[in-house]
């Protein structure tokens, strides 16, 4: 039998805090903005191409940073 392996590239730990920096910035002006929660996700997807779930994520550290 033949043996399969595959090759998985690593991000760059600089450009991985650089992204999450980045996700963190846009979520929280668009949370500080007035508006449903419909309209923030409306306003992330279109910023950012991610889903809902990536904002709610985002949201959850930057609440768990701050309570620390």
């Amino acid at each position: 039998m033949s043996e399969v392996r595959r090759i998985v590239g690593k991000l760059d730990p600089a450009q991985k805090e650089r992204r999450r920096k980045e996700q963190e910035e846009i979520a929280a002006r668009i949370n500080a903005r007035a508006g449903s929660w419909t309209q923030k996700v409306k306003r992330w997807e279109a910023e950012t191409g991610q889903s809902e779930a990536t904002l709610f994520r985002v949201l959850e550290r930057l609440r768990s940073a701050a309570e620390r």
